[in-house]
Formats: structure tokens, C-alpha cells, sequence
């Protein structure tokens, strides 16, 4: 099942790619584009390029990037056909030209929706790239998935292969070469997600509302069959007189700390205990941080659960924002799960929980994950 976060997600890469043809490059696009994690998948190979420009980049690399802009996207300084403009007409319409069939109807489609040019856009083509991509944001948080794939068909996925192909060509610089196979990959992995969405075989997960009193008794029963590891209370002061959170095995649902901070990356955390119950094929739930800063699992010493343990992602407080929400892959997690004094909110990705929730109230709960 498909997190509803994962839209989320899909409206920032597409706001994003937007930025990158709208206009040359700035120094907030770049540290943007930098913070971006991919996960294995269609986008590792041209995310791990882009990163290694964004990471090598140099002093003048934002005059660098201009040159390079103006000579693909606006062929300056080139003879006839010595770029690759990013503009559908050009790629459709038989004689290449700007303005045609294209134009008219992408224009026709934001007019139907109350939508037009801002002032940032006001010099574009209305079946410009950066248009049409910010579109399909657009449609991503208002449209529902059928208008999604319709427009992605008929004014992306038709022309944004060859024109990558083209920017690759022309571009001069790691970047825009990275970034121009990163989009064509990016509108590919759409079709995919939402052919999958119109013929079912991806389905959005469901979500919860789950009073107290009732998560006590579905952690109840779901102690009858896993062991359950949680962030928790534990003897002692941290290093700056606080209370100390660290992983632990835990009887009841009152015992997860979800609001604390964790007493930082060094202290033990019963991971000893969890590989060996792991290694004894003991069946774990684990109610996790996001992995990475913050997680509070020791340097290097994260458990790998990647052999059918369950584990639900917790989230809401500012302390552990969820950060683990790459691109183009799949999030390897049962649930995620917000929790305060007075309920739950459960978005349930793994069907072989659905049971424990299936009598709780229906809602619609769209995660933070970042």
C-alpha cells in the first residue's frame, strides 16, 4: 500500500524540476535540489549524478549553470537546432514550431481549472515545461488520478523523453545533463504509480482515528504475537540532567515515548537483545524514530529489519519529524503513527495489520513525512 505522504512528496519533485526550467539556477535551488535522498529505484543513477555536481560544485558554479541554461534551453549562441527547447510544440507539432496544438490545449486545460500565468511565468509558453510540471502539482493536490494520467499522457510522457534526450546532448555541465534524465525518469516512475493507482494494483493506505483506551487493546493483542520494542523511559539522567529515552522492550502502548526527545546516538539501546531475538527468528514490532539523526540508534549499529519484523514509524512532535521519505522508492515500513493522550492516528501501509485496525474510525490522516 501507498502512503497518502507520498503525494506529498510527488509535489515537491514536481515543484522543484518547475524551479529548474523556469529560470537559471540560484543558490536556494541548489541547496533545494542537494537535501533531495533518493531510494533505490528508477532515480538512483541520475539523483546520485546531480549529487555529485551539487556536491563538487564550485565558487562561479551559479555562472557556470547560466551559461549552460541559456545554451540548451534557449539555444543562445547556437545554430539552428543546437538546443533543446522546453517547449511540447516544438517536439509535436510536425514542423517543430512553437505555438501549436500543444500550446492551445494545455492553455485550454489551466483556463478550465481557474488556473494562469503568474508573474514568475509570464513569459512563458503556456506548454512550456516548467508549466506544464507545475500543472501536474497542481493536479496532484487538487485533481483526482485520472485527470493526473490524463495530462501526464497527453502533454508529458509524449514528448519529455527526446527532449531529455536533447538537453543530455547539449548540456555542458553535469548538472543540467543529470537533471534533464532525472525528469524524463521522474515522469516515467509517474506513469507507473498512477497506472497502478487507475488499475488497482497500488492501493492508498487507510487511516485511523484509534481512541486510547482502544490502542491499549490492540497493543494487547498484538503482544500475543510479536515482541514489541519502543522508545522508552529507562533509569537515570541523560548527559544534560533530562529524562533518558532509549530503545527498549515495552509491556503496554503508555510506555512509548513519543514526545521526549531521544538521550542521544551512544547509549545502549537493547540492541543486543533485539539481534538476538532477530537471530532466534522472534517474531519484532517495532514502534521506530525515523532513521538518521535523531533516530537514537548507537553510530552505525541500526538493526536491520528487513526480514518480516513489522515496524510502525512514529511521528507529530518536533523532535521526530519523519525524515525518511526519499524519492523514487518504496518506504519499507508496516504503519506510520501519530500518538497524544487522547488517541492515535494510524495510516496502516502493511495489510497484515489492517486486522488490528479494521473496527477503528475511518479518517483521512496524511503522515509528515519528509
Amino acid at each position: 500500500m501507498i502512503s497518502k505522504a507520498y503525494n506529498e512528496t510527488r509535489v515537491r519533485m514536481y515543484a522543484l524540476l518547475s524551479r529548474s526550467y523556469r529560470t537559471e539556477a540560484d543558490w536556494t535551488l541548489l541547496d533545494q535540489l542537494e537535501r533531495l535522498t533518493f531510494q533505490p529505484g528508477p532515480l538512483a543513477e541520475s539523483g546520485a549524478r546531480l549529487k555529485e555536481y551539487l556536491e563538487g560544485r564550485k565558487e562561479d558554479a551559479l555562472e557556470e549553470l547560466a551559461v549552460d541554461f541559456a545554451r540548451v534551453f534557449l539555444a543562445a549562441g547556437s545554430a539552428e537546432g543546437g538546443g533543446a527547447p522546453p517547449c511540447e510544440s516544438v517536439y509535436t507539432s510536425p514542423k517543430g514550431l512553437f505555438l501549436q496544438e500543444a500550446w492551445e490545449d494545455a492553455a485550454r486545460r489551466y483556463g478550465e481549472k481557474g488556473l494562469g500565468k503568474g508573474e514568475a511565468c509570464s513569459s512563458l509558453h503556456e506548454d512550456h515545461l516548467a508549466l506544464e510540471l507545475e500543472f501536474m502539482g497542481w493536479l496532484v493536490r487538487n485533481g483526482s488520478v485520472e485527470e493526473q494520467g490524463d495530462f501526464l499522457e497527453a502533454h508529458l510522457c509524449n514528448w519529455v523523453p527526446a527532449f531529455a534526450a536533447c538537453g543530455e546532448r547539449y548540456a555542458q555541465t553535469g548538472f543540467y545533463q543529470a537533471l534533464c534524465r532525472m525528469t524524463a525518469d521522474f515522469l516515467a516512475l509517474e506513469r507507473e504509480y498512477l497506472s497502478g493507482l487507475a488499475s488497482g494494483a497500488l492501493e492508498l493506505a487507510p487511516s485511523y482515528s484509534v481512541r486510547a483506551d482502544r490502542m491499549a487493546d490492540i497493543f494487547a493483542r498484538l503482544k500475543e504475537k510479536y515482541r514489541i520494542f519502543a522508545p522508552k523511559r529507562v533509569p537515570g539522567l541523560d548527559s544534560k540532567g533530562g529524562a533518558l529515552i532509549q530503545y527498549g522492550e515495552i509491556d503496554a502502548i503508555a510506555e512509548v515515548a513519543y514526545k521526549e526527545k531521544l538521550s542521544g546516538s551512544d547509549g545502549e539501546f537493547g540492541l543486543a537483545c533485539l539481534e538476538k531475538e532477530l537471530e532466534n527468528g522472534q517474531k519484532i514490532l517495532l514502534f521506530a524514530r525515523p532513521w538518521g539523526s535523531g533516530a537514537g540508534f548507537p553510530a552505525g549499529r541500526a538493526p536491520d529489519l528487513r526480514m518480516g519484523e513489522k515496524v510502525i514509524l512514529l511521528e507529530g512532535h518536533d523532535s521526530c519529524r519523519c525524515g525518511s521519505a526519499g524519492v523514487g522508492g518504496a518506504w519499507d515500513y508496516s504503519a506510520v503513527m501519530r500518538i497524544d493522550d487522547i488517541c492515535a492516528l494510524v495510516e496502516v501501509w502493511d495489510k497484515a495489520l489492517l486486522p488490528y485496525f479494521a473496527d477503528e474510525v475511518p479518517i483521512s490522516f496524511t503522515p509528515e513525512l519528509v
